[in-house]
């Protein structure tokens, strides 16, 4: 049985996809062989799946599909699909105690920056042809290191602040 998510995950929630739509279209760096941009709105995923958990799949669906509609509104639900996803995969089954927390968050958050980037890769080959895709992934998975070395910087912060979002605990 999944457990009710607690006012304030709600509510942070709320602001986490905020950030994440802020993160993706003011801090970002332009790519014009992608005819996109890098950006830090996935870390900011990362980060919102070691606070809230799974709540991480609607603020980085959510976040990122309103940072498209103001940027790149064709991509709107392709990224709403594919933000969401990594927000999921990077919740699931991540635990942030003990001394094996650095490797874990790694490791999770590498495998949804690399469903993000191979999402991406689909959406772009059948939007544009598998070439254009291919031209375009090199900076998807630059992004997704850069998300990934990030977001595991900001494991001791989260491990601070996510019980008490959580469920109003003390801070490990």
């Amino acid at each position: 049985m999944t457990q009710k998510p607690s006012t304030p995950s709600v509510a942070v929630s709320g602001m986490l996809a905020a950030l994440v739509a802020l993160a993706t279209i003011l801090l970002k760096l332009p790519a014009p062989i992608a005819q996109g941009y890098v950006h830090l709105g996935d870390t900011f995923i990362l980060f919102s799946a070691m606070l809230v958990g799974p709540l991480a799949a609607p603020i980085g669906g959510i976040g990122s599909a309103l940072a498209d509609l103001l940027v790149y509104p064709s991509y709107i639900l392709p990224t709403l699909c594919v933000k969401a996803l990594m927000g999921w995969m990077a919740s699931w089954r991540l635990d942030l105690r003990g001394r094996r927390a650095l490797p874990r968050c790694a490791l999770t958050f590498t495998l949804a920056a690399l469903a993000m980037a191979l999402g991406y890769l689909l959406y772009e080959s059948f939007a544009y042809g598998f070439a254009a895709a291919i031209s375009a992934a090199p900076m998807n998975l630059i992004q997704a290191a850069a998300s990934v070395t990030l977001a595991c910087a900001l494991l001791p912060i989260a491990r601070r602040i996510s019980p008490m979002i959580k469920g109003g605990g003390r801070p490990m």
